[in-house]
């Protein structure tokens, strides 16, 4: 009878290199469409949006996201991604008023609205939810990642 051995090592490495590179742009794509479906108002809920690995962070930042700004801080924040193993990747958001904005909670008779400077005083939301977020940003983000992993691991294989 004959005797063969096979090194699994590199094989197990490739793979282990390609379930992190599957992570990580599940990460991005995940944490760009949260970002960019985040309302701007005053930009600061939109630059608030953070990743971290390994651990959740509690900190806000002091970093204003225009409408058309998004690119720079999302390869900025996208960047810091550095998943080695199977650390959990947080995408967080700490302003007190982001669950508001994620679930609702505004007055549902708004009385006054929001100052625009050139507009006047603009009603921004409806029903309690913003108009421009109406069902939120993260859970509308979470609802086709079926279909955007799908995409990632066919990237990654294509890649082998």
């Amino acid at each position: 009878m004959g005797k063969w051995s096979l090194d699994l090592t590199k094989y197990a490495e490739a793979k282990k290199k390609q379930l992190t590179d599957v992570r990580k742009a599940v990460a991005t794509i995940l944490y760009t469409d949260i970002v960019k479906r985040t309302p701007v108002d005053t930009g600061r809920a939109r630059g608030n949006w953070q990743i971290t690995v390994g651990h959740d962070d509690t900190a806000q930042i002091e970093r204003l996201c225009k409408e058309g700004d998004t690119s720079s801080m999302v390869l900025a924040e996208t960047e810091k991604i550095k998943v080695t193993g199977d650390e959990k990747i947080y995408i967080h958001n700490n302003l007190p008023y982001i669950t508001m904005l994620e679930f609702g909670g505004y007055p549902k008779e708004v009385k006054k609205g929001t100052y625009v400077k050139g507009q006047g005083y603009v009603i921004k939301s409806e029903g309690g939810y913003s108009k421009r977020a109406p069902h939120g940003m993260v859970g509308v983000a979470m609802t086709n990642m079926t279909a955007r992993i799908r995409r990632a691991i066919r990237k990654a294989a294509e890649n082998e």
